[in-house]
């Protein structure tokens, strides 16, 4: 009696545990410009411990007609310096907070298309949108970041973790029930 209550303990922890395990947050952002038009969706992972920071793991969208690719960091929100493109650098960490500005002085690093390289950030006081190769043109932008309602589902490993865990129970409750 004691392993069937044991069971049934472990399989209401494991469903407690994984409902608190979402996949990844999705947002649409859209900055114009008197000569530039972003738009783009942007999906990311909380920031453990800040509220309302996302650190980026996927950009798709377009730039000014150009598809928008995210250049990666090397580890959650660590600033890094991309591959010189014509000589051109840009430092980025591509961290998103959903309150205004959104963007860091870092901001999000992405390479077009025509292979080109971009980065959105805030400085000053206002929100930039750096394009090109060599030289690189700068622009203030005016930017709006959506998170679009839906459902977060949970993420793959924890549907995997939680479907292994309710097997091992319900073979523990077979072995004491038969």
């Amino acid at each position: 009696m004691l392993k069937l209550r044991l069971s049934a303990l472990i399989g209401v922890c494991v469903l407690f545990c994984a409902s608190g395990a979402r996949a990844d947050s999705t947002f649409d952002l859209t900055a114009t410009g008197t000569g530039t038009k972003i738009s783009l969706v942007l999906i990311g992972k909380a920031v453990s411990g800040e509220p309302g920071e996302f650190d980026i793991t996927s950009l798709s969208g377009t730039v000014d007609g150009y598809s928008a690719t995210l250049l990666a960091t090397s580890g959650p929100g660590v600033i890094t310096e991309s591959k010189g493109v014509n000589g051109w650098l840009i430092e980025y960490d591509d961290v998103l907070n959903m309150n205004e500005p959104y963007l860091d002085a870092y901001g999000l690093g992405f390479t077009l298309s025509d292979g080109a390289l971009g980065n959105l950030y805030y400085s000053g006081g206002y929100l930039y949108a750096q394009l090109g190769n060599n030289p690189p043109s700068e622009e203030a932008v005016s930017v709006s970041v959506v998170d679009p309602p839906g459902v977060n589902a949970p993420e793959p490993g924890s549907l995997a973790l939680l479907s292994a865990l309710v097997a091992i129970c319900l073979l523990v409750l077979r072995k004491h029930i038969a």
